[in-house]
């Protein structure tokens, strides 16, 4: 292969990739629902508490949980594996206004 060849190639991969991005991270956005953030769009990027969505026997109700970002698993207080079906960060505190 030629240096043109090889620079032409590695453009083209550039771009695939650049345009692969781009589609799953207008995917994550389109797929936000009040912040919700699918898990089968995503895992949050750090260790921490989370607001989830839990989906069991067809009812769906929302509670606190830690995330382990080194594992990739949602701690459960009772040691049951829930279905957790969509995440988002901690709403910040009330503050009333004055």
């Amino acid at each position: 292969m030629t240096e043109q060849e090889v620079l032409a190639f590695l453009r083209a991969e550039a771009e695939k990739y650049a345009m692969n991005m781009k589609v799953a991270i207008e995917q994550m956005l389109a797929s936000r629902d009040n912040n919700w953030v699918p898990c089968e769009v995503g895992l949050p990027m750090k260790s921490g508490r989370y607001m989830v969505t839990i989906k069991n026997k067809g009812k769906r109700r929302t509670e606190m949980r830690n995330f382990d970002f080194a594992s990739q698993t949602w701690e459960s207080e009772h040691f049951v594996k829930d279905n957790i079906i969509a995440w988002q960060e901690r709403p910040a505190p009330y503050v009333p206004k004055e």
